[in-house]
């Protein structure tokens, strides 16, 4: 009998640094889990090669900017050994306690590569070979006739999301496969 062990880990946000005395340390918490995040009775950080839990004594902020307390973390030199890394989640639970709408992207960006991406106004589909995550936008790189694009991921050009087909439905400006 075979036993699959592993887990799949997303990240969540980052931890940015510490803040004040009691080990309280400023952190951001990426938008499309935020839900996920709040939830959470705790996070997992990346040290020596493995990915430890730490538990959520409490979070408070809004938007993208949190202040998180964590148990056993009581002192800025523990707080400050935690600074800039990032914190994750178990892929699974996050998946179980976001239920995307059928205009939104899976939580994990890299699940859409090898995809297909149907663009209703130039009715041309392509399979999208990478996803690329800039600071306020998804892209998807495909490629069409030999040469490569990049297409932005935006929800509002998003039309539908089919986890069956593996199809992304979407509205792209006109020409932007004439570039």
């Amino acid at each position: 009998m075979a036993r699959n062990h592993i887990k799949e880990y997303i990240s969540i946000g980052q931890v940015r640094k510490s803040h004040g005395l009691d080990g309280i340390l400023k952190s951001t918490l990426y938008p499309r889990t935020l839900d996920a995040a709040l939830k959470a009775t705790h996070f997992f950080i990346h040290t020596h090669g493995q990915k430890l839990p730490v538990f959520i004594e409490w979070i408070e902020g809004e938007g993208e900017d949190y202040q998180i307390k964590f148990e056993d973390i009581d002192d800025p030199q523990s707080a400050g050994q935690m600074a800039s890394k990032e914190l994750y989640m178990d892929k699974k639970v996050v998946e179980t306690m976001i239920h995307p709408t059928d205009r939104q992207l899976p939580i994990d960006f890299e699940d859409l590569i090898g995809w297909n991406l149907y663009d209703i106004t130039s009715d041309i589909r392509v399979k999208i070979d990478a996803v690329i995550e800039l600071p306020g936008q998804i892209m998807a790189k495909a490629s069409l006739s030999g040469r490569e694009f990049l297409l932005p991921l935006a929800e509002a050009l998003i039309e539908e999301v089919n986890p069956m087909l593996h199809e992304i439905k979407i509205r792209l400006p006109h020409g932007i496969f004439e570039l």
